[in-house]
């Protein structure tokens, strides 16, 4: 039990054959829940299998794009997937453009890898980040980029700088989350982001 909860807040110790021997204890490969009758106690079980979930849940919620990207949460160009009566693309936005300083930072909203960096002809920079099960976050209108493909990037890491707004004197960060490659609306994840600050 002790092992277990010498742990930062936001994870378990699970022993392992490999840090049994510095802490002491003898293992056995065994799932532990083998060999528990009906007649074990109810409350170790049910205790054991909270922790399991509880690992699984937490490891996974490092993944999801749910901290802003900016400090600034003013959208100027809403999210909008659509076509008009005659079939014909309308207005397609598949992200949302946030009203940002120019020069302010663009941080990675989730734990995951860059998977794509790509320089347009204006000298600003499209990041891509790719966070597990399906989930790509992308950023566009970055400057000053300050990571490289195949880096591991960590939530709230800096990617780079809002570059200006082409079409005014303000910045603009333009933010997509896409699920299995289509884009869906960000704003619903951005506003998880109290549920699990307080689930972490």
């Amino acid at each position: 039990m002790i092992f277990a909860t010498l742990a930062p807040p936001e994870r378990l110790n699970w022993l392992t054959a490999e840090n049994s021997g510095s802490a002491d204890i003898l293992f056995f490969q065994k799932n532990p829940l083998e060999g528990l009758s009906a007649r074990s106690d109810p409350n170790f079980v049910a205790l054991f299998e909270s922790w399991k979930r509880l690992d699984h849940l937490q490891r996974s919620l490092i993944n999801v794009p749910s901290n802003p990207p900016n400090s600034e949460t003013i959208v100027r160009r809403d999210f909008k997937i659509g076509k008009n009566e005659l079939g014909l693309k309308d207005g397609t936005h598949s992200g949302v453009d946030l009203a940002a300083e120019t020069n302010s930072p663009v941080f990675s909203t989730a734990d995951g890898v860059i998977s794509v960096v790509e320089t347009g002809l204006n000298g600003t920079a499209t990041v891509t980040i790719e966070h597990g099960h399906g989930i790509q976050t992308l950023y566009a209108n970055v400057k000053a980029i300050s990571v490289s493909l195949g880096n591991a990037i960590k939530r709230g890491q800096l990617i780079g700088l809002v570059a200006k707004d082409p079409q005014s004197t303000s910045g603009l960060l333009h933010y997509e989350v896409r699920i299995d490659e289509q884009p869906v609306d960000p704003k619903p994840f951005l506003q998880t982001k109290s549920y699990i600050d307080n689930a972490r």
